[in-house]
């Protein structure tokens, strides 16, 4: 009887303290699932099938542990509130007890990205449209070459307006610079008072010297510029460069704007003063972050 006992105890603590193993005779681990088939060119499948579940059912389990997987695979039931409140895709999700809800596995790149709220580039492009523009604050539409990058899951570009369409909300960075050339001069007067008698030559040359110096004093003005424009949703920006003693204007704007999907945003130059000027190339960049 005493070693039928003695026995009956080896066997129970070799059942509690053994380990499983699945297609193997010498676990590793707890549990150790090796494939039947780990190499070759089989047909038939090796995997691990984790519990297939619908939004609904996750967000009605009761009393789960930490470390829980499961795969949602239905979002169409159930709402994302309460421990499902993160349930808002399909995909692989662990519980947490700490937060007491489901959190989603990260399994790729553009998910760690969403998650993490980083930046993320969405659109480079060049400015491509060279004619010469008109002044008396006429709006010109500023063209872009999409070519060079567009990420049309979060912007679209609208052919033949120069116009870009919003796709997903969220914060969206701009970086616009933009060289405009043969910008007019400020027209500038110069009225002197001098004696009756003072030479004709020295009138000239001292009304040229002040409009030099004058000149001198405006040319770094942002009000004798030409400005660009950023429509964006329901925001207008418009910034004026300065025109350069070569004829030159550099202008630029730098902003972030909260946009909805299907919000649009285009730019544009306008010079206040006659006269005409030319785009002389320039470029926007553009980042995209989820708003947390």
């Amino acid at each position: 009887m005493k070693k039928l006992f003695l026995m009956a105890a080896w066997v129970f603590s070799s059942a509690v303290y053994s380990q499983v193993g699945v297609n193997t005779h010498i676990p590793n681990a707890t549990f150790d699932i090796k494939a039947k088939n780990a190499t070759g060119s089989m047909t038939n499948i090796d995997g691990l099938l984790i519990p297939r579940v619908d939004r609904e059912r996750a967000m009605n389990m009761s009393h789960v542990k930490t470390s829980t997987l499961i795969y949602v695979d239905n979002i169409s039931t159930g709402t994302a509130t309460g421990q499902a409140s993160n349930v808002v895709s399909t995909g692989f999700y662990y519980f947490d007890e700490t937060l007491n809800k489901w959190v989603r596995l990260l399994t790729d790149a553009k998910a760690i990205i969403s998650e993490l709220k980083i930046p993320v580039n969405v659109l480079y492009a060049r400015s491509t449209y060279t004619s010469s523009k008109n002044g008396s604050n006429t709006i010109n539409p500023l063209w872009f070459d999409v070519t060079d990058h567009i990420n049309n899951e979060y912007i679209s570009s609208i052919v033949n307006t120069g116009e870009f369409m919003v796709n997903k909300g969220g914060l969206y960075t701009f970086d616009v610079r933009e060289k405009l050339t043969n910008v007019p001069e400020k027209e500038l007067s110069v009225s002197l008072q001098v004696p009756g008698d003072t030479p004709q030559n020295l009138v000239n040359i001292t009304t040229s010297l002040l409009k030099l110096i004058q000149k001198t004093a405006d040319h770094v003005s942002a009000t004798h510029g030409v400005g660009l424009g950023l429509n964006a949703g329901n925001v207008n920006i418009v910034y004026e460069g300065s025109r350069m003693r070569d004829s030159s204007c550099y202008t630029f704007i730098a902003t972030t704007i909260k946009l909805n999907a299907g919000d649009k945003f285009s730019l544009k130059t306008i010079m206040a003063k006659s006269g005409t000027y030319r785009e002389g190339g320039g470029h926007i960049s553009v980042m995209y972050t989820p708003i947390p």
